[in-house]
């Protein structure tokens, strides 16, 4: 008997249509997300802006940020890059709001592989660098001039 209702609800689980649609959603906190859901969950292309101020607006999967998009901090630090599960993954442009910035590869939010780093400050520079996970890797420093 177990069996036979195990069969039927196997059946009709995946003859289940699912349900893709764009919404506009404004949660209690103020919080708004305007894009494609699946099922209600964020799917596909679709924008969520935070009250604190911090905004993404780009490619979704299954409720995580993944694809192309753009991340907007609360202090108007932006990446924009390949996204994977939440973390930056891929290449990708990191701006900070001094001027200073990051554009390479990330892996899991982490600089990882080749990148140009521009300091900007008192003793501004530009250079070319090489990172595994995280770590920079000083063998690979290269300077360029200004």
């Amino acid at each position: 008997m177990f069996a036979h209702l195990w069969k039927i609800f196997n059946s009709n689980k995946n003859k289940r249509k699912m349900i893709k649609e764009k919404k506009k959603i404004t949660y209690e906190d103020g919080t708004t997300y305007e894009g494609s859901m699946t099922d209600g969950i964020y799917n596909g292309q679709g924008t969520i802006t935070w009250t604190n101020g911090a905004s993404y607006k780009g490619e979704w999967k299954n409720g995580k940020k993944d694809g192309i998009g753009q991340y907007t901090y609360p202090d108007k630090t932006t990446y924009k890059g390949g996204w994977k599960d939440d973390l930056y993954e891929g290449f990708g442009n990191l701006k900070f709001t001094n001027g200073s910035s990051y554009v390479g590869n990330f892996l899991k939010s982490k600089f990882h592989g080749k990148g140009i780093q521009c300091i900007v400050g008192s003793q501004s520079k530009q250079r070319i660098l090489k990172f595994r996970r995280g770590t920079r890797l000083p063998a690979f420093i290269n300077c360029l001039s200004p």
